[in-house]
């Protein structure tokens, strides 16, 4: 199933995206795919989460440690967020507030190869 998470703020506000990060992490092996320039204020983003430190780092380290990339993962990861333009080839969460084509596009993309898809409107 992959999850598409839809987001009415602006297309550079990564609040919502921390928020969800915190809420889901330790439990899952995180890789987040950005675009380059969205890299740091992610970092930053999941860095002021006020609960808990959260251990970010752009090379895949190990499973206690979220892995933020704008290339395509190498490894397998327990969730894999998508926030770039990019279509990847597996992902369980498209995260969608800057491109409604785009999140139109990859909708009918994944319905055409029969992925069961949950939208979630925040």
């Amino acid at each position: 199933m992959i999850k598409f998470h839809i987001h009415e703020s602006s297309p550079k506000d990564w609040q919502a995206l921390a928020g969800y990060i915190e809420s889901i992490w330790p439990q899952k092996n995180l890789c987040i795919v950005c675009e380059l320039e969205d890299k740091n204020d992610i970092q930053r983003a999941i860095w002021k989460l006020p609960k808990r430190f959260i251990a970010i780092d752009d090379t895949p380290v190990n499973s206690s440690v979220i892995y933020i990339t704008s290339e395509l993962p190498s490894s397998q990861y327990d969730c894999v967020i998508n926030t770039s333009d990019q279509q990847l080839q597996h992902v369980n969460i498209e995260w969608v507030q800057r491109d409604k084509q785009l999140a139109r596009n990859r909708y009918k993309h994944w319905k055409s190869v029969n992925k069961t898809i949950e939208i979630v409107n925040h």
